[in-house]
């Protein structure tokens, strides 16, 4: 049937890793057990609003995957995406354009991007990225894209349409990553 944990396809994705599914992931839920960092494929999830109902996506950085999956846990769509760490939707946002896009960020040795991807037909629209960006966690929108990057240690802001660099607007000094953001209109 199209359900994620027991899924006929050619792409074993769908049934977590050759050794099962991966403990503690929306595969599989159950006993508890002190989970392997290896094993956490799982980094982010968000619900969007489509024709057909609502969606949720789901970011696997260990299978180089997101997955989109119906209320029931049925098979929308499955979208190739490298490392995908960081995950954000506005499904509230004051226009249509926004509440059109599912911003996922790719994680690389070299260089990381956000991509902007239209919740319906779960294409590219946008692509984001800077020198030095490798790792975006941390994704939000308010007027331009807000990405935290963990080894920047910083908040980078783009401009929404044109996808250019606008400016750094935080800097860690010591301390540890950064993993998520959240913007608050107080």
């Amino acid at each position: 049937d199209g359900r994620f944990a027991n899924a006929a396809s050619n792409d074993t994705r769908w049934a977590g890793s050759p050794k099962g599914p991966y403990p503690g992931t929306f595969f599989q839920f159950g006993d508890p057990i002190v989970q392997n960092p290896q094993d956490q494929g799982v980094r982010g999830i968000a619900w969007t609003k489509s024709k057909k109902g609502p969606n949720l996506w789901i970011n696997n950085e260990l299978d180089n995957a997101v997955y989109v999956a119906d209320t029931q846990g049925n098979k929308v769509a499955l979208i190739d995406v490298k490392f995908p760490v960081g995950i954000y939707h506005n499904a509230n946002a004051d226009t249509a354009a926004e509440r059109q896009l599912v911003y996922i960020g790719s994680r690389g040795k070299k260089s990381g991007f956000v991509y902007a991807y239209d919740k319906d037909t779960f294409k590219i629209v946008r692509k984001y990225t800077l020198i030095g960006m490798t790792h975006p966690t941390g994704i939000a929108v308010h007027d331009v894209l807000f990405v935290a990057d963990q080894r920047l240690g910083a908040i980078l802001t783009f401009h929404l349409n044109s996808t250019e660099f606008i400016k750094n607007i935080w800097e860690r000094g010591a301390g540890g990553d950064i993993e998520h953001i959240a913007l608050s209109n107080c």
